[in-house]
């Protein structure tokens, strides 16, 4: 996707990964040489973090504006003969319909939230995400940056990740549908932005321009891919990425044309 630029909404820039501990970082980037990663260096640049996080490595990374992304993978399926999209509310039993309505062998259940509750399978579940924008203009391109973690902040989940246009995503929660906070959304994004502002303080005082939350689909025992026989057609089941779904879709994909 790096080949077609800014269309794709994908860029390789530069991932970090910061410690207040080097045992804690040095374990970490033990595990990330097993895994072969691009360019993985050790070291902490000049200025990126406050400077309890001296301890830490980086690696070569894509990072990815979703909406042009996949707006970008809609656009190449559409160049494909016999694609169409169509939006429509399913119902639980209308995986069994869909063959024989579009004369399909199969079917891809890749509902994300909503797979679950057609299959059904209760082992499916949500993780709430919350993110606060803020205008930094120049930042991805100044650390060549993709992502900085503050990975072991005593607060929570504190990460950065530019997206378009000047605007960077600061990230963040990640709680169990059956724990949701008893506080606003206001008072967890205030608790983001204090967060990152601990951790990273060329951020501080950047312009608030946004926010999201949403929702994660999980599942209990990790991913699902496999096949049933429904309504005469093959339903292959693949959800519960949970919010890795960048990094497994081109496996998982692989798997669904394997079964």
């Amino acid at each position: 996707c790096e080949t077609h630029g800014e269309a794709s909404g994908v860029r390789v820039r530069r991932s970090f990964y910061l410690h207040r501990s080097r045992g804690a970082a040095e374990e970490a980037f033990a595990t990330m040489e097993e895994g072969g990663l691009v360019d993985l260096r050790w070291g902490v640049p000049e200025g990126l973090a406050s400077p309890k996080l001296v301890h830490g490595f980086s690696h070569r990374a894509p990072v990815i504006h979703m909406q042009t992304f996949l707006r970008f993978l809609m656009r190449g399926m559409e160049e494909l003969e016999g694609v169409s999209f169509v939006q429509r509310r399913l119902e639980p039993g209308d995986l069994g319909r869909l063959g024989a309505e579009f004369s399909a062998d199969s079917v891809v259940n890749c509902a994300g939230d909503g797979a679950g509750r057609l299959v059904p399978d209760n082992r499916c579940y949500t993780v709430r995400g919350d993110l606060v924008l803020v205008w930094a203009p120049g930042l991805e391109e100044q650390w060549d940056l993709a992502h900085v973690s503050d990975e072991d902040h005593p607060g929570g989940l504190s990460y950065v990740i530019p997206q378009t246009g000047g605007v960077v995503a600061l990230a963040g929660t990640s709680v169990h549908e059956a724990d949701e906070p008893e506080v606003s959304a206001a008072e967890l994004h205030a608790g983001i932005l204090q967060r990152i502002e601990e951790s990273f303080p060329f951020l501080k005082g950047a312009l608030v321009c946004g926010s999201r939350t949403g929702w994660r689909p999980a599942r209990q025992g990790g991913i699902r891919i496999d096949v049933e026989r429904r309504g005469g057609a093959a339903v292959i089941h693949n959800y519960g990425h949970g919010g890795s779904g960048v990094i497994l879709m081109w496996g998982c994909a692989a798997a669904v044309r394997e079964v």
